[in-house]
Protein backbone atom coordinates (compact mmCIF):
# COMPACT_ATOMS: atom_id res chain seq x y z
CA UNK A 1 0.00 0.00 0.00
CA UNK A 2 1.10 3.51 -0.67
CA UNK A 3 4.11 2.31 -3.56
CA UNK A 4 3.29 5.95 -5.23
CA UNK A 5 3.67 7.62 -2.19
CA UNK A 6 6.35 5.96 -0.91
CA UNK A 7 8.29 6.35 -4.08
CA UNK A 8 7.24 9.88 -5.59
CA UNK A 9 5.55 11.69 -3.29
CA UNK A 10 6.88 11.38 0.07
CA UNK A 11 10.22 12.79 -1.19
CA UNK A 12 9.01 15.54 -3.56
CA UNK A 13 7.53 16.73 -0.05
CA UNK A 14 10.58 16.72 1.59
CA UNK A 15 12.38 18.35 -1.07
CA UNK A 16 9.82 20.63 -0.77
CA UNK A 17 9.61 21.63 2.93
CA UNK A 18 13.71 21.83 2.55
CA UNK A 19 13.65 24.73 -0.04
CA UNK A 20 14.15 22.22 -2.92
CA UNK A 21 12.87 21.75 -5.81
CA UNK A 22 10.48 18.72 -5.75
CA UNK A 23 10.25 18.56 -9.74
CA UNK A 24 13.79 17.35 -9.74
CA UNK A 25 12.70 13.95 -8.93
CA UNK A 26 11.89 11.24 -11.28
CA UNK A 27 8.10 10.91 -11.56
CA UNK A 28 6.93 13.52 -9.75
CA UNK A 29 3.78 15.36 -11.66
CA UNK A 30 1.63 16.89 -8.95
CA UNK A 31 0.81 20.41 -9.59
CA UNK A 32 2.65 22.82 -7.73
CA UNK A 33 -0.53 24.72 -6.40
CA UNK A 34 -1.03 21.06 -4.51
CA UNK A 35 2.63 21.79 -2.66
CA UNK A 36 1.65 23.70 0.39
CA UNK A 37 -1.76 21.31 1.13
CA UNK A 38 0.29 18.00 0.74
CA UNK A 39 3.46 19.80 2.93
CA UNK A 40 2.00 18.55 6.21
CA UNK A 41 1.91 15.03 5.49
CA UNK A 42 6.04 15.47 4.78
CA UNK A 43 6.16 15.75 8.58
CA UNK A 44 4.30 12.41 9.03
CA UNK A 45 5.92 9.09 8.62
CA UNK A 46 5.53 7.69 4.61
CA UNK A 47 2.99 4.88 5.74
CA UNK A 48 0.98 7.66 8.06
CA UNK A 49 1.03 9.97 4.92
CA UNK A 50 -0.13 6.85 2.75
CA UNK A 51 -2.95 5.77 4.84
CA UNK A 52 -3.78 9.46 5.32
CA UNK A 53 -4.33 9.66 1.38
CA UNK A 54 -6.17 7.01 1.00
CA UNK A 55 -9.00 7.68 3.20
CA UNK A 56 -9.24 11.26 1.88
CA UNK A 57 -10.01 8.17 -1.53
CA UNK A 58 -12.20 6.03 0.08
CA UNK A 59 -14.20 8.68 2.49
CA UNK A 60 -14.55 10.75 -0.93
CA UNK A 61 -15.84 8.15 -2.56
CA UNK A 62 -18.72 7.44 0.01
CA UNK A 63 -19.38 11.08 -0.01
CA UNK A 64 -19.92 11.26 -3.63
CA UNK A 65 -22.01 8.26 -3.62
CA UNK A 66 -24.33 9.30 -0.40
CA UNK A 67 -24.30 12.71 -2.41
CA UNK A 68 -26.49 11.13 -5.74
CA UNK A 69 -28.47 9.01 -3.61
CA UNK A 70 -26.68 5.66 -4.68
CA UNK A 71 -24.99 4.91 -1.00
CA UNK A 72 -25.36 1.33 -2.40
CA UNK A 73 -22.55 1.71 -4.45
CA UNK A 74 -19.87 2.17 -2.39
CA UNK A 75 -19.04 -1.56 -2.00
CA UNK A 76 -18.54 -2.24 -5.99
CA UNK A 77 -16.87 1.07 -7.11
CA UNK A 78 -14.84 0.11 -3.77
CA UNK A 79 -14.16 -2.84 -4.79
CA UNK A 80 -13.24 -1.89 -8.52
CA UNK A 81 -10.00 -2.32 -10.51
CA UNK A 82 -9.51 1.58 -10.58
CA UNK A 83 -10.22 1.77 -7.14
CA UNK A 84 -7.64 -0.91 -5.45
CA UNK A 85 -5.29 0.59 -7.71
CA UNK A 86 -6.18 4.12 -6.04
CA UNK A 87 -5.45 2.66 -2.72
CA UNK A 88 -2.37 0.40 -3.47
CA UNK A 89 -0.29 3.98 -4.85
CA UNK A 90 -2.19 6.61 -2.52
CA UNK A 91 -2.51 8.69 -5.48
CA UNK A 92 -4.54 12.22 -5.21
CA UNK A 93 -7.96 11.54 -6.64
CA UNK A 94 -9.75 11.02 -3.18
CA UNK A 95 -9.06 15.11 -3.69
CA UNK A 96 -11.24 15.17 -6.82
CA UNK A 97 -13.68 13.24 -5.40
CA UNK A 98 -14.38 15.39 -2.32
CA UNK A 99 -13.97 18.01 -5.12
CA UNK A 100 -17.38 16.52 -6.89
CA UNK A 101 -18.63 16.42 -3.19
CA UNK A 102 -18.24 20.17 -2.34
CA UNK A 103 -19.42 21.50 -6.12
CA UNK A 104 -19.26 24.50 -7.89
CA UNK A 105 -17.55 26.62 -5.04
CA UNK A 106 -13.82 28.05 -4.53
CA UNK A 107 -13.05 25.44 -2.61
CA UNK A 108 -14.58 22.44 -4.79
CA UNK A 109 -12.61 24.05 -7.56
CA UNK A 110 -9.50 23.74 -6.44
CA UNK A 111 -10.06 20.21 -4.86
CA UNK A 112 -11.20 19.23 -8.56
CA UNK A 113 -7.85 21.02 -10.07
CA UNK A 114 -5.70 18.76 -7.57
CA UNK A 115 -5.27 16.74 -10.68
CA UNK A 116 -7.02 18.53 -13.72
CA UNK A 117 -6.14 15.23 -16.17
CA UNK A 118 -8.72 13.52 -13.71
CA UNK A 119 -11.96 15.11 -14.25
CA UNK A 120 -11.09 18.97 -14.78
CA UNK A 121 -13.41 20.00 -18.15
CA UNK A 122 -15.89 19.45 -15.09
CA UNK A 123 -14.69 22.72 -13.99
CA UNK A 124 -16.07 23.88 -17.30
CA UNK A 125 -19.75 22.92 -17.15
CA UNK A 126 -19.17 25.07 -13.78
CA UNK A 127 -18.39 28.35 -14.69
CA UNK A 128 -20.36 28.32 -17.85
CA UNK A 129 -23.04 27.28 -15.24
CA UNK A 130 -21.92 30.15 -13.25
CA UNK A 131 -21.40 32.18 -16.23
CA UNK A 132 -25.56 31.78 -17.48
CA UNK A 133 -26.11 32.40 -13.40
CA UNK A 134 -23.79 35.41 -12.42
CA UNK A 135 -22.51 36.76 -15.46
CA UNK A 136 -18.29 36.97 -15.36
CA UNK A 137 -18.32 38.28 -11.52
CA UNK A 138 -19.55 34.34 -10.40
CA UNK A 139 -16.75 32.90 -12.74
CA UNK A 140 -14.29 35.03 -11.56
CA UNK A 141 -15.37 34.25 -7.67
CA UNK A 142 -15.62 30.49 -8.77
CA UNK A 143 -12.23 29.97 -10.34
CA UNK A 144 -10.26 32.70 -9.57
CA UNK A 145 -8.41 32.00 -6.57
CA UNK A 146 -7.59 28.69 -8.27
CA UNK A 147 -6.37 30.58 -11.12
CA UNK A 148 -4.38 33.06 -9.46
CA UNK A 149 -2.68 29.91 -7.16
CA UNK A 150 -2.00 28.22 -10.05
CA UNK A 151 -0.03 31.28 -11.78
CA UNK A 152 1.41 31.94 -8.58
CA UNK A 153 2.96 28.47 -8.12
CA UNK A 154 3.80 27.35 -11.82
CA UNK A 155 5.67 31.11 -11.33
CA UNK A 156 7.80 29.61 -8.24
CA UNK A 157 8.11 26.27 -10.14
CA UNK A 158 8.23 26.35 -14.47
CA UNK A 159 10.23 23.25 -14.17
CA UNK A 160 6.62 21.55 -13.43
CA UNK A 161 6.10 22.66 -17.34
CA UNK A 162 8.68 20.73 -18.79
CA UNK A 163 7.89 17.13 -16.08
CA UNK A 164 4.18 17.32 -17.28
CA UNK A 165 5.63 17.20 -21.27
CA UNK A 166 7.58 14.52 -20.54
CA UNK A 167 4.63 12.53 -18.67
CA UNK A 168 2.57 13.08 -22.04
CA UNK A 169 5.12 11.53 -24.06
CA UNK A 170 4.95 7.99 -21.98
CA UNK A 171 3.92 5.32 -24.25
CA UNK A 172 1.63 3.76 -21.79
CA UNK A 173 -1.45 5.03 -20.89
CA UNK A 174 -4.65 4.05 -19.69
CA UNK A 175 -6.99 6.15 -22.05
CA UNK A 176 -6.30 5.19 -25.51
CA UNK A 177 -4.96 8.45 -26.21
CA UNK A 178 -4.47 9.42 -29.08
CA UNK A 179 -6.98 7.30 -30.66
CA UNK A 180 -9.26 7.87 -27.97
CA UNK A 181 -9.36 12.20 -29.16
CA UNK A 182 -12.48 11.99 -31.15
CA UNK A 183 -14.77 10.35 -28.55
CA UNK A 184 -13.52 13.15 -26.10
CA UNK A 185 -14.53 15.62 -28.41
CA UNK A 186 -17.87 14.37 -29.03
CA UNK A 187 -18.49 13.71 -25.36
CA UNK A 188 -17.34 17.37 -24.34
CA UNK A 189 -20.00 18.25 -27.26
CA UNK A 190 -22.40 16.42 -25.56
CA UNK A 191 -21.38 17.55 -21.74
CA UNK A 192 -21.26 21.27 -22.57
CA UNK A 193 -24.83 20.84 -24.23
CA UNK A 194 -26.44 19.29 -21.51
CA UNK A 195 -24.24 20.59 -18.94
CA UNK A 196 -23.63 17.02 -17.85
CA UNK A 197 -20.72 16.34 -15.37
CA UNK A 198 -20.11 12.63 -15.50
CA UNK A 199 -20.00 13.66 -19.64
CA UNK A 200 -17.45 15.95 -18.96
CA UNK A 201 -15.15 13.69 -16.71
CA UNK A 202 -15.25 10.88 -19.20
CA UNK A 203 -14.28 13.65 -22.30
CA UNK A 204 -11.27 14.69 -19.80
CA UNK A 205 -9.89 11.30 -19.49
CA UNK A 206 -10.21 10.77 -23.42
CA UNK A 207 -8.56 13.97 -24.42
CA UNK A 208 -5.68 13.91 -22.15
CA UNK A 209 -2.63 12.44 -23.30
CA UNK A 210 -2.11 10.80 -20.20
CA UNK A 211 -3.76 9.06 -17.90
CA UNK A 212 -3.59 6.12 -14.69
CA UNK A 213 -6.15 3.78 -14.33
CA UNK A 214 -6.92 5.17 -10.92
CA UNK A 215 -7.73 7.79 -12.99
CA UNK A 216 -10.68 7.06 -14.15
CA UNK A 217 -12.35 6.13 -10.36
CA UNK A 218 -14.27 10.23 -10.48
CA UNK A 219 -15.54 9.47 -14.35
CA UNK A 220 -16.73 5.86 -13.15
CA UNK A 221 -18.93 6.89 -9.79
CA UNK A 222 -20.30 10.15 -12.15
CA UNK A 223 -21.38 7.51 -15.06
CA UNK A 224 -22.17 5.00 -12.14
CA UNK A 225 -25.01 7.59 -10.79
CA UNK A 226 -26.90 8.44 -13.81
CA UNK A 227 -26.28 5.20 -15.59
CA UNK A 228 -26.39 2.68 -12.37
CA UNK A 229 -26.49 -0.62 -13.83
CA UNK A 230 -24.12 0.12 -16.59
CA UNK A 231 -22.09 1.90 -14.12
CA UNK A 232 -22.01 -0.84 -11.93
CA UNK A 233 -21.78 -3.17 -14.67
CA UNK A 234 -18.38 -1.13 -15.78
CA UNK A 235 -16.89 -1.46 -12.35
CA UNK A 236 -17.31 -5.01 -11.95
CA UNK A 237 -15.80 -5.55 -15.67
CA UNK A 238 -13.22 -3.47 -14.83
CA UNK A 239 -11.62 -6.66 -13.40
CA UNK A 240 -10.90 -7.90 -17.05
CA UNK A 241 -8.58 -4.93 -17.61
CA UNK A 242 -6.63 -5.66 -14.40
CA UNK A 243 -5.96 -9.08 -15.85
CA UNK A 244 -5.14 -8.17 -19.45
CA UNK A 245 -2.96 -5.47 -18.51
CA UNK A 246 -0.55 -6.81 -15.48
CA UNK A 247 -0.87 -10.71 -15.77
CA UNK A 248 2.11 -11.30 -14.09
CA UNK A 249 0.90 -9.98 -10.87
CA UNK A 250 -2.13 -12.64 -10.83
Amino acid sequence: MGFDWFLFFYPALQAFINGQSPYSLTDFVTPPWMLPVLAPLAFMPPLGGALLVDVLAFTGLAALCRKHQMFWAVLPLALCYPMLMLLWNAQLEGFVLWGLVVGPTPLGFFLLMSKPQVAGLVGLIWMLEAWQTGSWRRVLWLAGPTTGLAVLFVGLYPEWLGVIGQAAQRTYTANGFPYSVALGVASLVFAVRHKREEWAALATLLLVPYANVQSWMAALTLLTARYRVEGTSAALASWILAFYLEPTRW
